[in-house]
């Protein structure tokens, strides 16, 4: 089913919004590792924007999401016109950023015979953030009208301080992925 073009990116954003709101707390209470105790987002630190992540917004929210697109959409390849409208498939890149706060103290962990520092500790628990983003993007983002098909293009994950905190740790991934969309547009009549 197509999309208009005029609100397609928007749509698209709002699906992944709304199945991350959705599952991801699913997938995050999955994973088994009682030593992570993943955070859920809650609504209200989910943006549709670029944002930036920053110490102030990581008081408020201790994980925040952020759906962007980085860069302009690919529009409209194989079009097709049909009476008063243009159809095509257009592809959508967006991104997917997550940032969560580290402890505030940190016993070094055991993990598997290893000893696991703040930074071992924030990096698995990114990884794990990213892999259940990817899982719920993957069971649950394709709806057949804002979203065709969903794709990832890269992912990072990764650790830092916010000295604007105090020197806290902050963990979090970057996930790009491309979305197909059939895209359609009033077709405009000329007359002569």
């Amino acid at each position: 089913m197509k999309i208009p073009k005029s609100i397609a990116t928007v749509e698209a954003m709002r699906r992944v919004v709304y199945v991350l709101r959705q599952k991801l707390g699913e997938e995050l209470s999955a994973i088994g590792e009682v030593q992570l105790r993943l955070a859920v987002p809650v609504d209200a630190a989910y943006f549709m924007t670029s944002r930036k992540i920053d110490g102030p917004l990581m008081t408020r929210f201790p994980v925040v999401v952020v759906v962007e697109q980085p860069t302009p959409a690919n529009n409209a390849m194989d079009l097709s016109r049909v009476d008063t409208e243009i159809t095509g498939i257009a592809s959508l890149p967006l991104r997917v950023r997550l940032a969560f706060l580290g402890p505030t103290s940190f016993t070094p962990l055991h993990v598997q015979g290893k000893v696991q520092e703040v930074e071992d500790f924030l990096f698995l628990s990114a990884e794990r953030y990213k892999g259940a983003i990817l899982e719920v993007l993957y069971a649950y983002a394709v709806d057949d009208y804002a979203i065709l098909e969903i794709e990832v293009t890269s992912d990072l994950s990764f650790n830092d301080v916010l000295p604007e905190q105090g020197g806290a740790f902050v963990g979090g991934c970057i996930i790009d992925v491309l979305v197909t969309q059939e895209v359609g547009v009033p077709a405009s009549r000329r007359t002569s």
